[in-house]
């Protein structure tokens, strides 16, 4: 389990949250289980088990923060974040 700042998480083709059918709700996708805090500062997300990358490697929370660290935080790659 981790924390992250952001619901809008997708670091691959598969995001871990996407909206329903009904474009009014976020549903789980990769991840087994979300939950937002009451400030609505912090989402905790729980990834299920058994996930991997194309090539059989983990999927993991080292995953998700790389990107939201490395990625989404750096603003010559991610300038409007």
């Amino acid at each position: 389990m981790f924390r992250v700042r952001s619901i809008r998480v997708g670091i691959s083709y598969e995001p871990v949250t996407r909206l329903a059918s009904d474009h009014r709700s976020v549903v789980c996708n990769v991840c087994e289980s979300w939950q937002m805090s009451a400030d609505a500062q912090t989402v905790t997300i729980r990834l299920r088990p058994g996930m991997r990358w194309s090539d059989g490697d983990a999927f993991d929370a080292d995953d998700i923060m790389f990107w939201y660290q490395d990625v989404m935080l750096n603003e010559e790659l991610t300038p409007s974040c």
